[in-house]
């Protein structure tokens, strides 16, 4: 099974543990052949905030809240949510940098 790493940025990492409120690096297992909406699928039957948060599964696409980077290139710049993932990737969670209410207390 191949691996990606996840790198997640405040204050999005309270979605995994909600006592971590830094900087996040966390390892991920994929099948071969995995996109990224299968990885964010599996995130959000683990973690429920993550649904909220990132990826909605009834519309089966972002939320808008977060910006998704992968190996460096906008997600939606190298295919989307379609696009599949490889052992060694980095896929960066970025929190949208606008203005408003936090949506975790």
């Amino acid at each position: 099974m191949a691996t990606v790493k996840l790198e997640v940025l405040p204050w999005l990492t309270r979605i995994f543990d909600r006592q971590q409120g830094g900087r996040m690096v966390r390892e991920e297992e994929v099948e071969p052949g995995a996109t990224v909406r299968d990885l964010f699928q599996r995130l959000t039957e683990r973690y429920p905030a993550f649904g909220e948060l990132v990826y909605d599964t009834r519309q089966r696409e972002l939320t808008g809240l977060v910006s998704v980077i992968i190996n460096d290139r906008i997600l939606e710049l190298v295919g989307g949510l379609d696009t599949e993932i490889h052992h060694g990737d980095c896929i960066l969670l970025l929190p949208a940098y606008a203005g408003g209410e936090h949506i975790l207390s």
